[in-house]
């Protein structure tokens, strides 16, 4: 049986294909992703569920400041008065990609499949080749 990125089901109708998604199709992915649960995920998963500030490690207890942390938005913290985000000084630091494609990027490498190049997750995620490359690197460095 040869293998496609084709799905047709004459039975019901129903027809998707990666070979046919042009522009804001091409966003497929990250689109059916929601982003806050994508953020919740990732910014849980990498603090291991325990916001902290950056510079003085010290653990964020109060509410505003939590609230804001989780939601990946400017804090202060109120022992140091340092200013950061929940990716400061994390891999994410500086990164230009949603939550959403954040999450498609490492379920895409966690498939480890030959066929998902580059090219590929660059044109269902909406960004450049280069960028795939990169971010498929960073997992692989991360796995190390």
């Amino acid at each position: 049986m040869e293998k496609t990125d084709n799905y047709n089901n004459s039975n019901n109708g129903l027809t998707f294909s990666f070979a046919d998604s042009h522009g804001e199709e091409t966003r497929l992915f990250s689109e059916l992703l929601n982003e806050k649960d994508c953020r919740d995920l990732v910014l849980r998963d990498l603090h291991q569920g325990v916001a902290r500030c950056p510079a003085c490690e010290i653990e964020v207890t109060d509410t505003t400041t939590l609230a804001n942390f989780w939601r990946a938005n400017r804090c202060i913290c109120k022992n140091c008065k340092s200013s950061f985000t929940a990716t400061t000084g994390t891999f994410l630091q500086g990164s230009h990609l949603t939550f959403a494609q954040i999450v498609v990027l490492r379920f895409l490498y966690e498939l480890k499949n030959n066929s998902i190049n580059a090219s590929l997750i660059a044109e269902l995620l909406g960004f450049s080749p280069d960028t795939a490359r990169k971010w498929m690197s960073t997992f692989e460095d991360m796995n190390d």
